[in-house]
């Protein structure tokens, strides 16, 4: 799903940050997983390739570098790629896989918390939790 208004929003986002950053599109997919043709489709889809792909997941991640590779588009060299969740698949995609850690068994516990709170019948409030940016060879 793209809108216009959603599309603006990172750039004004950037400009009040002060920060030089030019978007040349920018898409927002609402499902969190998506299949090979529809990576395929995307990127068959745009007028010039994305400078990065952040990807709601690894596997995503490494599904899109292997259409781009197939494609002879070079990661990093042309598209640099972002992944999400740091699987043990991040480490072993061609090049290696920069992803956004997350402490799954922090959250998991925090959450169950928050669950029994709430069973309770006490107050539950937010669950925050403190991801960690993994760089390797795609970025």
């Amino acid at each position: 799903m793209r809108s216009r208004s959603a599309s603006r929003a990172p750039r004004q986002r950037c400009a009040r940050a002060g920060a030089p950053v030019e978007l040349a599109e920018v898409t927002i997919h609402l499902a969190s997983e998506l299949s090979a043709g529809d990576i395929a489709a995307y990127l068959d889809s745009v007028e010039r390739m994305p400078d990065g792909i952040f990807a709601a997941s690894d596997m995503i991640a490494q599904t899109a570098i292997q259409i781009l590779a197939s494609r002879g588009t070079s990661v990093p060299g042309d598209v640099r790629v972002v992944g999400f969740d740091d699987l043990p698949i991040a480490r072993s995609t061609v090049p290696p896989l920069t992803t956004i850690r997350q402490d799954i068994q922090t959250g998991a516990g925090q959450m169950i918390d928050c669950l029994f709170r709430r069973i309770d019948g006490k107050q539950t409030g937010s669950i925050v939790l403190n991801p960690e940016l993994v760089v390797r060879g795609t970025s």
